[in-house]
């Protein structure tokens, strides 16, 4: 029987290519395509990437993913997994194949079964696209996709991919765009590359040559590159979307700059890609000193298309001046960039634009602010009020974000915060110092989710069989007849939580940590124990095999990365052990307690409980190598027992790997030692 990699050698590869896959010109055939990178753990530590087999691609659209399997499988087992990644990427086929047979599931129609071959590159495009051009305007719907397709994403020599999110968004604009829309609004979270995803668009328009006039089929016979307008309402922002379009041609872009308009005495018209703000626009006047703004010296027509970014921010505001801007160049095509998903605040944007098309959530002034964006600096900036973070600015290499104002409104606070959720090098978390209780815009339905619930501290009547979340009655006081009242009570230290074993489970009161799941919506320490306690039985059955999982450092690690997979990554695992009192205890314990509510043991307590046992299987020189290791995991915790850790202790121990041998006879000796006692470390009688 082929393994994997054979069978997609042997049988999947020459399929593919019968098809017409990587033959047909404009097709390409993605293998290994890296659709996320996996989520952040922290630490430096991802958790495992998503990768498909196959994607592919036609016309620089993302058409099916293909997931492989051994021909010794079932022909269906990708299939769930080619749903998910054909999901995120937009593509509207998934297929499954062991090699000898093919599975296809629709996800536009929700029809799925076996199928003889792959669908050619004009099959599938023609299923993914007809149904959109079943108009009068087909044909030239048709033409303008094709031509649009024709243009490839810039990547910048190779260096530059763009993530799934900002392929879609660039791929569903245009699609609207051939489809005949004027308006067009893409909603995507802070920090996700809005500019970026304005520079592709602009990109394969300004080399696909298309007009508004010959869009319109109004005129324009002779092809001419558009002229677009990229509008903002920061000069630093501006400048910004002006350096990130620097692929173009020099003489393609424009500054629009009030100076060098006075200086000429008229506006810039040589060029392709004009970058401005509103105020500029805005301002100017004639001869006689009247106000005449700037951008009236343009005809209504001249722009092809006009990029609005921030556009919650006024310009699509049905009471803001910068409306007439809008509405001036009504014949362009107008492309809305905004971060905020549509509530009373920003109706009228919505109003203007319409719904997204496509969306993607998450949940001193100009010179200082490019100081601060400096992210070469040694020396460490500060800007001092966040207002400024609000903007838009890309300032990736923010750490450190100090609230010491409220901040009411949840646009701004999603901004604020979204400067620090960009990454950069060695950066893969930043820190809120939050001293206005600003967090509590987590909690709202408008930062990306239901809120969480609220900490019960106490409930009355029967009980019903549910989740009960009450004090320590230990904790409780009274005052007897004849004597004064005690001092108050502390606030009790120890809450409990009644799963549906009903056993209680006690965690830390004065804590407040909140936990966010694989799907990103946040939940409360006791929402993610009965989380945890839900998934487990997917995991080990019984005290027992976690105890023999646990006991051998390759089973164990697979179970770590099988519990990251699921959400509870190690950072997780370690909240939750301070939140159950059991800081100083190996994990296992801590499992072991949301599991089956057993009582948890500091690790130094786990080592001189089943030091005896494990000490009776090895002679004087393997006892020391082993007091040693154990030493290391009682400060450490449970790395220090992983198989990776062993040539570390063995240099801390020895001098090197050679010195252990030269104790040992051999280095498989070693080994066996350091993973053949960790056996006897869990497998004894912890009550001991």
């Amino acid at each position: 029987m082929r393994n994997e990699a054979e069978t997609r050698a042997d049988l999947i590869d020459p399929a593919i290519t019968s098809a017409g896959w990587g033959e047909v010109p404009k097709s390409r055939v993605g293998r290994e395509y890296q659709v996320t990178p996996g989520r952040i753990r922290g630490a430096g530590m991802r958790e495992r990437a998503g990768i498909a087999d196959y994607v592919l691609v036609y016309r620089d659209h993302t058409l099916a993913v293909v997931e492989a399997k051994a021909e010794d499988k079932a022909v269906t087992e990708g299939l769930a997994q080619a749903k998910r990644y054909a999901a995120k990427l937009h593509a509207r086929f998934a297929y499954s194949t062991n090699g000898h047979g093919i599975y296809r599931a629709d996800l536009t129609t929700g029809t799925e079964g076996p199928v003889e071959r792959y669908g050619t590159p004009d099959e599938l495009w023609d299923a993914c696209f007809l149904p959109i051009r079943a108009d009068a305007g087909a044909a030239a719907a048709d033409a303008w996709q094709k031509r649009f397709g024709s243009i490839p994403f810039e990547n910048r020599g190779g260096f530059w991919q763009p993530r799934y999110y900002q392929y879609n968004a660039v791929n569903r604009t245009l699609e609207h765009i051939a489809r005949g829309n004027s308006r067009i609004l893409l909603t995507l979270a802070t920090g996700t590359g809005k500019t970026a995803i304005a520079f592709q668009i602009v990109w394969k328009l300004y080399h696909s040559r298309w007009t508004v006039a010959e869009w319109r089929g109004t005129g324009g016979s002779t092809p001419r590159h558009p002229r677009v307008l990229f509008l903002a309402d920061r000069n630093i922002l501006a400048n910004q979307a002006f350096n990130a379009f620097a692929a173009f041609p020099e003489d393609a872009l424009v500054r629009i700059d009030p100076g060098e308009i006075r200086k000429k005495g008229r506006v810039p018209k040589n060029g392709s890609v004009f970058f401005t703000i509103f105020q500029t626009f805005m301002t100017g006047s004639d001869d006689e000193g009247n106000p005449q703004p700037y951008f009236g010296a343009y005809p209504p027509d001249f722009f092809d298309l006009v990029i609005i970014d921030e556009c919650h921010r006024g310009g699509a505001n049905d009471e803001s001046t910068w409306r007439g801007i809008l509405e001036y160049f009504a014949p362009a095509v107008q492309i809305g960039l905004t971060a905020t998903p549509k509530r009373s605040g920003n109706v009228d944007t919505y109003r203007y634009f319409g719904e997204p098309v496509y969306t993607y959530s998450l949940k001193e002034g100009d010179r200082l602010l490019k100081v601060f964006q400096d992210n070469e600096k040694t020396i460490p900036t500060i800007l001092t009020t966040s207002r400024k973070l609000s903007t838009g600015v890309d300032a990736r290499n923010v750490r450190n974000i100090v609230l010491l104002r409220p901040v009411k409104s949840m646009i701004e606070f999603k901004q604020i915060v979204g400067r620090g959720t960009r990454l950069y090098d060695d950066k893969d978390f930043f820190t809120i110092y939050d001293f206005v209780k600003a967090y509590e815009h987590f909690l709202d339905p408008e930062w990306d989710g239901e809120p969480l619930e609220k900490t019960r501290t106490k409930r009355s009547g029967g009980d019903d069989g549910g989740d009960e979340v009450h004090e320590d009655p230990e904790d409780e006081g009274g005052t007897e007849p004849g004597h004064d009242p005690p001092p108050p009570t502390p606030r009790p230290q120890r809450i409990r939580i009644k799963l549906a074993d009903g056993k209680e489970r006690k965690i830390q009161h004065m804590v407040q940590t909140s936990f966010w799941d694989p799907s990103g919506r946040p939940l409360s320490s006791k929402e993610f124990i009965e989380r945890l306690y839900g998934d487990i039985p997917d995991l080990f059955r019984d005290e027992e095999q976690l105890r023999e999982i646990w006991s051998t450092p390759d089973t164990r690690q697979r179970l770590l990365d099988g519990l990251a997979d699921k959400g509870y990554t190690r950072d997780h695992l370690d909240e939750l052990a301070r939140i159950v009192g059991a800081e100083d205890s190996d994990v296992y314990d801590v499992l072991a307690y949301i599991a089956w509510a057993t009582a948890t043991m500091s690790r130094d307590e786990r080592v001189h409980t089943h030091r005896q046992d494990i000490f009776r299987h090895y002679d004087d020189r393997q006892r020391e190598f082993i007091e040693f290791v154990l030493d290391h995991y009682v400060q450490g915790g449970i790395d220090e027992l992983a198989r990776e850790r062993l040539p570390q202790l063995l240099q801390l121990k020895y001098g090197g790997t050679y010195d252990a041998v030269d104790v040992f006879g051999d280095l498989q000796s070693v080994r066996e030692v350091f993973v053949g006692f960790q056996r006897y470390l869990y497998t004894g009688a912890d009550s001991a």
